[in-house]
């Protein structure tokens, strides 16, 4: 009984794990595409310096192995200076290359010194000669796939296979699928374009489940994923900060100062000849701590050009990163909008039957809520929007001029009525005024007629209480 149960675990854990083609990096079957399997010629033999050898290597491995060689060469001493360390790194290339064999040539500085308080400097150029021979023709794995240039990576071996590696895959793909187990429910999809894609689909969890195509773009979707849209596949690694220097470099050391030469003449020929070796050995000096400043700051460059590359990584990783997630937040709105038109269309115009009360112990207290709404079509902004409020705005504005014309024709009337322009003509001055649209006289002159139709009987009383008078005052 112990033995069935331990085979039906061990069975289990097999049929648990049959999706997973390369479980360290998480790669499933359906992540990984075959690489080109390409013809490259090698040399049975690669020999170095004519003492180290390398067997069934192409040209450039041989080149890799020359220059890796040469770089850790620690050459004699020379008279009293002693090996001290290699510049830079071998520079290797080919001289000659037929059907039969190659030649491979690399240089590299080699620096020497003396052990004295204030060594003196020695620099000079080692070569190494390279050979590969006996040519032979052998097939080769590579990858990216002629057919996909997105898997890029290895090739690699599946954990069930042993030998050769012939798979490819794509960096962006590490990391586990979480895809649900194959069913006879799972839905087949068929693509519309001639190209391998790859779809992801949400879990619970907020893990994604990847899935690829095959070469015309059709896939099989999991049954539990029928209901979902496929969406942009997120990266499993988090972003990294950009901003962080990830190896900050250290300054090169200052140069020691330039040994001074002697230009005064002698005339002894023994003491010239030994000041003119004393310039050039001090010409040189100064010549290889020149030389060792730049090669420090070329270094440098080198060390800070590499963290450059590492920080334009990271804004590439980070780029991707940010790009899948707008997608997934474009399907979420998406989502949000088809939610909002499907309680829109529920609601309708906001009318609603009254629904009978159907329960025995009376409706006042059922604990059911019933709403009734009526909407105004339109809404506010129908009611005010921009061209309306413009045509009241130029209409408000009628009325105020209108108001303010009429308010000044009040004023300029008014100031004429009593605006007296006295004379001693003796005449009469005309003063008119309009008011609803009749002209209307309100000066002294508009009496005239009168006063000439009264003024025969004015003059006859007034003539008559004279003469009462005169008579009057005669008889006294």
């Amino acid at each position: 009984m112990r033995y069935l149960l331990t085979f039906i675990f061990l069975t289990f854990s097999a049929l648990s794990q049959s999706q997973m083609a390369v479980e360290r990096m998480g790669l499933t079957d359906s992540e990984l595409v075959l690489a080109d399997l390409e013809p490259i010629n090698k040399w049975a033999n690669c020999i170095v310096n004519t003492q180290h050898v390398i067997n069934d290597v192409d040209t450039r491995a041989c080149m890799l192995f020359a220059s890796k060689k040469l770089a850790e060469h620690k050459p004699d001493r020379i008279g009293t200076y002693y090996y001290h360390s290699t510049i830079g790194t071998p520079d290797c290339f080919v001289v000659n290359e037929d059907q039969m064999g190659v030649t491979i040539e690399c240089v590299v500085q080699k620096k020497w010194q003396t052990l004295s308080s204030t060594p003196q400097i020695h620099i000079a150029f080692v070569k190494f000669s390279a050979n590969g021979n006996t040519p032979f023709s052998q097939s080769t794995y590579k990858c990216p796939p002629s057919n996909n240039q997105r898997y890029n990576q290895g090739p690699i071996l599946k954990d069930t296979e042993i030998g050769t590696a012939r798979w490819c895959y794509n960096v962006n793909d590490i990391g586990h699928n979480n895809c649900p187990e194959s069913s006879p429910n799972d839905i087949q999809v068929l693509g519309v374009s001639n190209k391998i894609e790859q779809h992801c689909f949400y879990n619970p969890d907020g893990t994604q489940c990847k899935i690829t195509t095959d070469e015309t773009g059709s896939f099989t979707k999991p049954f539990e994923y029928a209901s979902q849209e496929a969406v942009a596949c997120v990266a499993d690694s988090p972003q990294q900060d950009p901003t962080e220097d990830p190896d900050p470099t250290e300054d090169p050391e200052t140069p020691p100062d330039a040994a001074e030469t002697d230009n005064t003449d002698d005339t002894n020929e023994l003491d010239a000849l030994n000041k003119a070796n004393d310039n050039l050995d001090a010409i040189n000096e100064n010549i290889v701590n020149g030389n060792e400043a730049k090669i420090d700051r070329l270094d440098q460059l080198v060390d800070e050009t590499q963290n450059t590359n590492k920080l334009l990584e990271n804004l590439k990783d980070n780029t991707y990163d940010t790009a899948a997630k707008s997608a997934d937040t474009n399907t979420l709105l998406q989502e949000t909008n088809a939610l909002l038109k499907g309680f829109g269309d529920k609601l309708g115009n906001g009318d609603s039957e009254h629904q009978p009360c159907e329960n025995p112990d009376g409706c006042e207290n059922n604990g059911s809520l019933s709403v009734t709404a009526e909407r105004k079509t339109g809404g506010l902004n129908d009611l005010f929007n921009a061209e309306k409020l413009a045509a009241l705005t130029t209409e408000s504005e009628t009325v105020q001029q209108d108001l303010k014309d009429y308010y000044t024709n009040i004023q300029t009337e008014i100031k004429g009525m009593f605006d007296l322009n006295i004379t001693v003509s003796g005449g009469y001055e005309e003063r008119t005024m309009t008011l609803k649209g009749q002209s209307i006289d309100y000066g002294l002159g508009r009496f005239a007629t009168f006063w000439q139709s009264i003024a025969p009987v004015v003059l006859f009383v007034f003539s008559s209480l004279a003469l009462y008078a005169i008579l009057g005052g005669v008889r006294a």
